[in-house]
């Protein structure tokens, strides 16, 4: 009985606000971006020695790509800033990404460098340092109506 008032009183408070929802499609895109960059990550840095041993670069890579799906999906579903994707969206877009880029790049590279974390954990770990910027950013910056 509880849990069915929970529920009900959490879908007419929560769910139903329209941030919230936003989140949630930004949090849904982000699991998808994320999986896609750690896979690139993955096979660069443990394909190839060369990756191996300049795995900065490898992440940008990884980002960049994981970057131009997120701006299409979140372009499309999760903001619906319309069909067509706007060059001025897709800078401002590019500058907020610049900005995650360089917190996580500075995280990852000061966590594996100079406290000693093996890097899958780091990078997992500077993802989680950019997450609420990024969405805030592109809510209010990148997509605002």
């Amino acid at each position: 009985m509880f849990l069915k008032f929970f529920l009900q009183l959490a879908n007419k408070l929560i769910l139903k606000q329209p941030n919230f929802r936003q989140f949630l499609k930004f949090s849904a895109v982000g699991v998808t971006n994320t999986a896609l960059d750690f896979i690139v990550y993955f096979l660069l840095t443990r394909g190839f020695v060369f990756w191996a041993d300049h795995y900065l670069l490898a992440h940008v890579i990884s980002f960049s790509l994981a970057v131009t799906n997120s701006f299409i999906w979140n372009s499309r579903w999760t903001f619906k800033a319309g069909r067509e994707l706007k060059l001025k969206r897709y800078w401002r877009f590019f500058a907020v990404s610049l900005i995650a880029l360089l917190l996580t790049q500075v995280t990852l590279g000061y966590l594996v460098g100079y406290v000693g974390v093996f890097d899958l954990f780091a990078k997992v770990m500077a993802i989680v340092v950019s997450v609420a910027v990024n969405f805030f950013a592109n809510r209010y910056f990148v997509f605002k109506n």
